[in-house]
């Protein structure tokens, strides 16, 4: 979403959409995509993960033609944007965590080897993304490049990450029943807090000055 617009991909029909924040009628900004996943967006052009078509994409966001800013990609899934780059996690090289130009060129590895890296999440000068296993590990690294740091090891299935001016937030799937729940830790790593337990499958993930948002996937059964 921006201050005009809501912006979302259809995996199945392979289209990108936006409509007015106040409804009307949806326009298509690209179509013919063979698996439009995830999407991100900065002050001029929506960006998202193809992952059937292995390629990242982008589009003006008042329309045009959409166009391929890196192929040949193993599995994109997940992507950011920033001012100077488009970063994406996908499962090349085991997996990976990868980074261009916004007005393209040669694509970057940040990180490779990773166990299923998950959603991304930017602050000013670093990189956080998730590993999605049990006993995952939620990571940071400089958008620049350089090591890979651990900021929270020993997680129950790690999945969306969420970031502010202190901490790190993310929600865990947990290995069984209501196991899940939503954890922070500060951005340079250390002790992990559970804000929420119990829940079923949290999922998606957002922070703003004052809560933390999340969605459970799980649909609870009535006693």
């Amino acid at each position: 979403v921006n201050a005009a617009s809501v912006y979302w991909t259809n995996y199945d029909d392979g289209t990108v959409m936006t409509v007015g924040r106040d409804g009307g009628d949806p326009l298509t900004l690209a179509s013919e995509q063979k698996g439009a996943l995830n999407i991100a967006l900065d002050g001029t052009s929506a960006y998202w993960t193809d992952y059937d078509g292995s390629a990242v994409m982008s589009v003006p966001l008042g329309g045009g033609r959409p166009a391929i800013l890196a192929a040949h990609q193993t599995g994109p899934q997940f992507i950011a944007v920033d001012n100077d780059s488009v970063y994406w996690s996908g499962s090349a090289g085991g997996g990976s965590v990868m980074k261009i130009a916004r007005g393209g060129g040669e694509p970057t590895t940040l990180a490779k080897g990773q166990s299923r890296p998950q959603s991304l999440a930017l602050d000013a000068t670093s990189l956080y993304w998730a590993n999605f296993f049990i006993g995952g590990s939620v990571m940071q690294i400089a958008k620049g490049g350089g090591r890979a740091k651990t900021v929270a090891a020993e997680q129950d299935g790690p999945h969306f990450v969420a970031v502010d001016g202190a901490s790190v937030y993310w929600t865990v799937d947990g290995p069984t029943g209501d196991s899940g729940a939503v954890m922070k830790a500060p951005l340079e790593g250390g002790h992990a807090t559970i804000l929420a337990s119990g829940q079923r499958i949290p999922m998606s993930i957002a922070v703003d000055a004052v809560r933390v948002y999340w969605t459970d996937y799980g649909v609870r059964s009535e006693e």
